[in-house]
């Protein structure tokens, strides 16, 4: 996955990811797990809640998990 391969070489993250997820190093706020979970109850879709918060799918999964145990 792009992840995996970012989280084992991160030399290959480049200015195009950050441009298209600003906010994939910054830590959550409580005001972005609310939007998050307004968002989730709105079945919103994955790509969706991503291009809002500017992060990963992969980030706002791992995001909704932890928050909905």
């Amino acid at each position: 996955s792009v992840f995996v391969d970012e989280f084992l070489h991160p030399a290959s993250i480049t200015e195009q990811s950050y441009e298209k997820h600003p906010n994939a190093n910054k830590i959550w706020t409580e005001h972005d797990e609310k939007f998050l979970l307004q968002l989730y109850r709105e079945q919103k879709s994955v790509k969706y809640v991503a291009e809002k918060l500017g992060r990963s799918q992969t980030s706002i999964v791992m995001r909704l998990n932890k928050l909905l145990k």
